[in-house]
């Protein structure tokens, strides 16, 4: 019943945050026993993620009658205790007139966090209903850019070293420079290699030789007044 009527308010949980067991008040304060499903392991932990945010859900009830959507907005005076647990106990009260204090214990009443201060803000039901999994976008996702119809015009391509490619054709980047320094016109773009070097020992000696070598080559093309 709790996490269908939190589903009214606009949250959308999944089957690993609703964790929460039993809830109950006893005047101000809100008790709430907190479990990850299936027995989970929340070893590597300081507190499982989803078990303390499970036990965040029981202040909910603190609303009473007017409940509506919040988030946690700050929180201050955070002390952290027995670690990796998955089952815990939570107790809720106030602190203020707006902000709550929280309190989890393990099974055994060992400390495992307390929070003096933790302040919830409302949010407006769009806001939620916008980061629903069925609705929710991700952050890398595949988009097709448009390119103009038509085809390039000829591109003066300067090659450096023995590269199999047609085009204006210089020894290294010094020969580059000097040509153009003696009035011969700036290529459009420069192709230059970057081949694995001979005597290297190994894959990876090899891959730091050809990275530092490239490196070198911008800098020299940065540093040069020929070829801004």
């Amino acid at each position: 019943m709790l996490y269908a009527g939190m589903a009214d308010l606009g949250y959308d949980y999944g089957p690993v945050f609703q964790g929460v067991r039993a809830v109950w008040r006893a005047g101000e304060d809100v008790y709430a026993e907190v479990a990850l499903p299936d027995d989970g392991d929340g070893a590597g932990f300081g507190i499982h993620p989803a078990l303390f945010d499970a036990a965040m859900h029981g202040g909910l009830l603190r609303q009473g009658s007017e409940v509506s959507a919040v988030l946690p907005f700050s929180w201050s005076g955070v002390r952290l205790g027995a670690q990796g647990l998955s089952r815990v106990r939570a107790r809720i009260s106030p602190a203020d007139d707006s902000a709550l204090r929280v309190e989890i214990y393990g099974e055994q009443g060992e400390p495992v966090l307390s929070m003096d201060k933790l302040v919830f803000r409302p949010v407006e039901q769009g806001q939620l209903e916008n980061t629903r999994g069925n609705q929710q976008k991700s952050l890398f996702e595949l988009d097709w850019a448009p390119v103009a119809v038509g085809s390039p015009g000829p591109v003066r391509l300067a090659v450096l070293g023995g590269l199999a490619a047609s085009g204006e054709r210089y020894a290294d980047l010094d020969a580059l420079e000097r040509a153009l320094a003696e009035g011969a016109a700036a290529p459009d773009a420069v192709l230059a290699g970057a081949g694995v070097p001979e005597g290297a020992d190994g894959v990876a000696e090899a891959a730091h030789e050809v990275a530092a070598g490239a490196l070198e080559l911008v800098r020299r093309w940065l540093a040069s007044e020929w070829l801004g």
